[in-house]
């Protein structure tokens, strides 16, 4: 299984990629999403002050949820739609030495490098919280006390795992090679 990153003037690629690759780059977007994962979504777009704070009501909140959480909300979904749309414009290609296997690549421009360190940085948060990858701020454990996972599947949860830790190299591969 390949996969490379490469920055060039004014682009970044990502090439040898596989149908995995692709799959798995496609999938952030839905793994991103916070209309079904209130925790998550709490996680995202926190609250500026505490549930017991007594300002918990009135026209600080509302400012608040109309110029900072809709901006924020609209922001998130602006990255992941680039990553998507950058993503059509994959090219096919295939290498010699395995002229069955088809391959993938895609140019994207520098600007677009930090939409997808955050696309990407959403799709974990919002993993980890919808799947329990780290409960309490502990490693990932495939087998915990099911009452930890609230009764989640260990297959379901997995694959979420390694979604998030693909994620995870892309976005270090961002950081050392793109964002730098």
């Amino acid at each position: 299984m390949r996969l490379s990153v490469q920055k060039t003037t004014g682009t970044w690629q990502l090439g040898d990629m596989e149908d995995i690759h692709v799959t798995l780059l496609r999938q952030a977007a839905e793994d991103a999403s916070m209309t079904d994962c209130p925790e998550g979504r709490a996680r995202m777009v926190p609250s500026p002050v505490a549930a017991k704070d007594e300002l918990r009501e009135g026209e600080f909140l509302e400012d608040w949820s109309e110029f900072v959480t809709e901006d924020l909300e609209n922001q998130f979904a602006e990255d992941v739609g680039t990553l998507l749309a950058d993503l059509d414009g994959l090219e096919t290609f295939t290498l010699e030495e395995e002229p069955d296997e088809e391959r993938y690549r895609v140019s994207i421009p520098l600007d677009h490098a930090m939409a997808w360190f955050s696309a990407l940085n959403q799709a974990r948060l919002m993993l980890d919280q919808r799947f329990v990858l780290h409960p309490a701020g502990q490693e990932f454990e495939p087998h915990p006390d099911p009452d930890t996972v609230k009764g989640l599947d260990f297959s379901e949860r997995f694959t979420a795992y390694m979604r998030y830790e693909f994620y995870a190299v892309v976005q270090e591969w961002l950081v050392k090679e793109v964002l730098e």
